[in-house]
């Protein structure tokens, strides 16, 4: 089948549940929120970009934290190997 190639962005919706925050980029003491993907030899990640968070106010901490508490979202932009045949699944 002919190559495929292209760019495109994955997005993750993160959702925390009532009362819950998730720690983001920047916290110290904590860890903070990260997106992974397994490597395949068809798929270039790039940088994933997390939207601006908010400041929470973490126990065992001595300050504000980056967090959110809200729902956000993840994006991810990827680029798929002209050499994936059409059809293959990552």
């Amino acid at each position: 089948s002919a190559p495929a190639g292209g760019a495109l962005t994955l997005w993750a919706d993160v959702t925390p549940k009532p009362g819950i925050h998730v720690y983001a980029a920047g916290a110290t003491d904590f860890k903070p929120v990260g997106l992974v993907v397994t490597p395949h030899p068809g798929v270039q990640p790039g940088t994933p970009k997390y939207p601006k968070p908010d400041v929470a106010t973490a126990q065992g901490s001595t300050g504000d934290v980056p967090a959110y508490s809200r729902p956000f979202r993840i994006s991810l932009p990827i680029t798929i190997a002209r050499t994936a045949a059409r059809g293959e699944r990552f």
